[in-house]
């Protein structure tokens, strides 16, 4: 099993393909999880709440290639602005074994190499 669905399973029970959760720390006291993933599958994520010390959002990935491709660039936008790093120096962590393939995989690697 890979890393990346292992951990998607125990924080939500159920795995997510085709879905990027990214873990944020806003300030010293503040965390943001942003996820990218489809129309079904934000429904299904939109129902988890906000708590006093992490604000959870969720973007929307459509199926068409050029949109797919702006939304992803927009969520790597949305990591920069809630990092508040300037310049777009932001370090992301992933599981170096798991090798994602597919459109989304793609656009995320073109979309970080910015």
């Amino acid at each position: 099993m890979k890393k990346g669905v292992a951990l998607q399973t125990w924080l939500l029970g159920y795995e997510f393909p085709s879905t990027v959760i990214t873990f944020t720390k806003t300030s010293a006291t503040r965390r943001k999880v942003i996820v990218l993933t489809s129309q079904s599958k934000a429904k299904l994520l939109g129902q988890i709440k906000n708590t006093d010390d992490t604000e959870m959002e969720v973007v929307v990935r459509p199926k068409d290639a050029a949109g797919g491709a702006k939304a992803t660039q927009g969520y790597v936008e949305k990591i920069i602005e809630a990092t508040g790093v300037d310049g777009g120096n932001v370090k992301l962590g992933h599981f170096v074994k798991d090798q994602p393939n597919g459109k989304m995989a793609e656009d995320w690697a073109k979309a970080v190499a910015k």
